[in-house]
C-alpha cells in the first residue's frame, strides 16, 4: 500500500539579513472595483486613502519628534528605548501599509492602527519588521541630533536612487491596475519590484529615524 506525502511547503525566500524587513502578500486574486479607482493615475485610491493620510500627518509629526529626541538618548546611553522604538515603527508600518494600497498591491485598507503586534495587525498582509538592537551607535546618534540633518545628508545617494525608482513603481503600478482590471491578476514580478521599492523606501527612513544603524544600501530585494 502506497502512503501519501503531501509535497513539502514551499521554502521561502532568502533573505539579506538586513535588520528592516518588509513583506507584501502576493494574492491569487484582486479586485476589479479597487482597480477601476487605480487606472486614473491611481487617484481614486488616493483619495479613498484620504483619511489615513490625516492620521499619518498628526502621527509623523509625533514619530519624527520622538525620533529626534531619542537621537540625545542614544548619544548619552547607547539605548534606543523599546517604547519609541515601536513608536515609530508603529507608524512606519501604516505608512507602508497605506502605500501598498494605493499602489494596488493589496486590496485590503490599511487601517489606522500603528501597533505592531496583536491578531489585528499580524494578520494584515503587509508586515513591517525593525529589529531593536541592543546597543546603538553614538556615532550615528550625533549625526542626528541637529534634528536629523545629518543623518538626511548621508542618505543622500539613497533619495537619489529612490526618486528615479518612484517614477518607475509609479507607472508601473498605474499599468498593472489595468491588467488588475481586465484579469483579476497582480502579476508577480510587478509585485515584487513595486514591493522592492518600498522596502529600500522603508529601510531609508527607518536609517534616518535612528531606528537601524544598518546603512539602507541600494537593493529591493529582502
Amino acid at each position: 500500500m502506497t502512503t501519501f506525502m503531501p509535497p513539502a511547503p514551499p521554502a521561502p525566500p532568502p533573505t539579506s539579513g538586513h535588520a528592516v524587513q518588509l513583506s507584501v502578500v502576493h494574492a491569487e486574486e484582486y479586485s476589479r472595483g479597487l482597480a477601476v479607482l487605480g487606472c486614473i493615475f491611481l487617484i481614486g485610491r488616493a483619495i479613498a486613502l484620504i483619511p489615513v493620510f490625516i492620521v499619518l500627518f498628526v502621527v509623523g509629526i509625533a514619530a519624527v519628534i520622538t525620533a529626534w529626541v531619542l537621537q540625545f538618548v542614544v548619544l548619552f546611553t547607547g539605548k534606543y528605548p523599546e517604547g519609541g522604538h515601536g513608536f515609530v515603527a508603529g507608524y512606519l508600518q501604516l505608512s507602508q501599509r497605506a502605500s501598498a494600497f494605493e499602489f494596488g498591491l493589496t486590496d485590503r485598507y490599511p487601517g489606522f492602527s500603528i501597533e505592531t503586534s496583536g491578531p489585528g495587525s499580524a494578520s494584515h498582509p503587509v508586515q513591517l519588521s525593525i529589529a531593536h538592537a541592543g546597543s546603538y551607535s553614538r556615532g550615528l546618534a550625533a549625526l542626528g541630533c541637529i534634528f536629523l540633518i545629518g543623518r538626511a545628508i548621508a542618505l543622500i545617494p539613497v533619495f537619489i536612487v529612490l526618486y528615479f525608482l518612484r517614477i518607475a513603481a509609479f507607472i508601473a503600478a498605474w499599468i498593472l491596475q489595468f491588467v488588475v482590471l481586465f484579469t483579476g491578476k497582480y502579476p508577480k514580478g510587478g509585485h515584487d519590484f513595486v514591493t522592492g521599492y518600498l522596502r529600500l523606501s522603508v529601510r531609508m527612513q527607518a536609517w534616518l529615524f535612528g531606528l537601524t544603524d544598518e546603512y539602507p544600501g541600494f537593493s529591493l530585494q529582502p
